[in-house]
């Protein structure tokens, strides 16, 4: 019994510090391997490609040629795979998806990997590569980084030419999303972004930059003059 009050009086207590200290400060939190291998082996995820999902899906793929024709991408946080379906129907030169969950790496390995698709079980805020790619994805994963500003400059350095790929990124609009976002505009500006709602209300952001120019706009870009 006293074991089970002080584990709840823990994660009573970082609840509280996340909320009140570090939330406001733009960082990000992760439930944790565990969680996140039990709920991707329990099927908790298996709706993502409903309805209601698929158009902040189908718009991040869409996007990917306007940041580069034939890119090779990196997937941050690629779950089961949902998102390779939809770039797939874009094209790509190859693939490398991320993610903290083993079992959702396994899942994606199952039902997608070829020879340019492939999947790592990794930990976002740790993994470091000697790869380089033209475009670099966070579709709903960022703020689950410690550091999620900081951490999107930490991968930016893995584009091959700035100048000819770029970021994509799609948060949904729940916790401290708007804070984080202003810290990643402070330091790149978006050379489109859409946000889309479904029919549960749920809305995401979608975002693309490139790391070139001021604060970060392509030169020559919609964005660059104005």
């Amino acid at each position: 019994m006293n074991q089970q009050i002080s584990r709840f009086v823990s994660k009573a207590v970082a609840k509280l510090r996340y909320d009140f200290w570090d939330a406001p400060r733009g960082r990000g939190r992760s439930p944790g391997k565990d969680l996140w291998d039990d709920q991707f082996r329990s099927g908790s995820w298996n709706g993502l490609g409903v309805a209601g999902e698929v158009a902040h899906y189908a718009i991040l793929a869409a996007y990917a040629p306007y940041l580069h024709p034939s890119p090779d991408i990196l997937d941050v946080g690629c779950g089961q795979g949902e998102l390779v379906k939809h770039l797939k129907l874009r094209g790509f030169n190859s693939y490398l998806g991320i993610d903290l969950s083993s079992e959702a790496v396994q899942q994606a390995a199952a039902s997608h990997a070829c020879e340019k698709i492939h999947f790592v079980s990794a930990n976002l805020d740790s993994w470091t590569t000697e790869q380089t790619f033209d475009l670099i994805i966070f579709n709903e994963s960022l703020y689950y980084s410690r550091e999620p500003a900081a951490t999107l400059e930490r991968y930016a350095t893995y584009l091959r030419a700035p100048a000819e790929g770029g970021l994509l990124i799609s948060m949904c609009e729940y916790g401290n999303h708007e804070i984080i976002w202003r810290q990643i505009e402070k330091k790149y500006s978006p050379v489109f972004s859409t946000r889309v709602e479904n029919e549960n209300a749920q809305a995401w952001n979608i975002k693309g930059f490139k790391t070139t120019g001021p604060r970060g706009c392509a030169q020559g870009s919609p964005m660059a003059s104005s």
